[in-house]
């Protein structure tokens, strides 16, 4: 049922995996101990940590950003199915917040 774990549990699911793809994408261009350092700093973040805490909409955001920014980025280093790919999440980040 909708208990509070559950609704709690997928807003920390995606904010681990911004911090994953936030290092992911930071380590294409910088060394690995930046990359652990930008990680680091996202995932100490106040911003980072009041949108994976609460229960809404806005807790995808960030995820789908990144990861589109991932996959874009990787399209242009390694090869262009990523460029289509990458269309999907930045697509489905205009979905997520309603200002």
């Amino acid at each position: 049922g909708p208990t509070i774990l559950a609704l709690r549990m997928t807003s920390s699911i995606l904010g681990l995996l911004t911090v994953f793809f936030t290092y992911k994408l930071t380590k294409l261009y910088f060394p690995k101990e930046t990359a652990l350092l930008a990680a680091f700093l996202l995932a100490i973040s106040p911003w980072a940590i009041h949108y994976s805490r609460i229960s809404m909409d806005p807790s995808c955001l960030p995820l789908f950003i990144v990861l589109g920014l991932y996959l874009f980025t990787l399209g242009l280093k390694n090869d262009s199915k990523y460029l289509i790919i990458s269309a999907l999440p930045i697509g489905l980040s205009f979905y997520c917040y309603a200002t």
